[in-house]
């Protein structure tokens, strides 16, 4: 069976920026997050989880890239976890988080808020400039895995 996924590109534009990509229901998360990297132009390089999410788009149980958790308790990985294993009937709903490690940092609440600030004017600047040419090249990608 072929899944297909809409990947939206959570931004700050009135217009959403999205992929659909179909890709087999046997391939992995790791193959859907380089299926979602390669659509969207990003390198692929960053780190990025999924998390298991309801209707209400809560974040549950996180699949990672890289076990992480020093030993603690076990990770599911992407690499190792089928689409089929966490996306069914009952379960349709995932969260792709993608580079979330470079937005960390230890700053005080003034600080915080003078960054956010000019942190959404930026991006806002930025996706508002391309967001006509964003939004014209939305379209559904067939992933294939690259052969052996």
């Amino acid at each position: 069976m072929i899944y297909r996924f809409r990947i939206i590109l959570d931004n700050d534009t009135e217009e959403d920026v999205f992929r659909d990509i179909e890709i087999q229901e046997t391939d992995s998360l790791e193959d859907l997050h380089n299926a979602i990297t390669q659509s969207f132009g990003f390198d692929g390089l960053e780190m990025a989880s999924f998390y298991i999410s309801n209707n209400e788009w809560d974040q549950g149980e996180e699949i990672s890239m890289f076990d992480v958790s020093e030993g603690n308790s076990s990770v599911r990985l992407m690499s190792e976890t089928a689409l089929n294993d966490v996306v069914h009937e009952a379960q349709t709903k995932l969260i792709y988080v993608y580079d979330f490690l470079s937005e960390i940092e230890i700053v005080d609440a003034e600080q915080y808020a003078e960054s956010q600030a000019v942190y959404k004017r930026i991006i806002a600047e930025i996706i508002g400039g391309m967001a006509a040419s964003l939004t014209a090249h939305n379209y559904v990608m067939q992933w294939q895995k690259p052969e052996a």
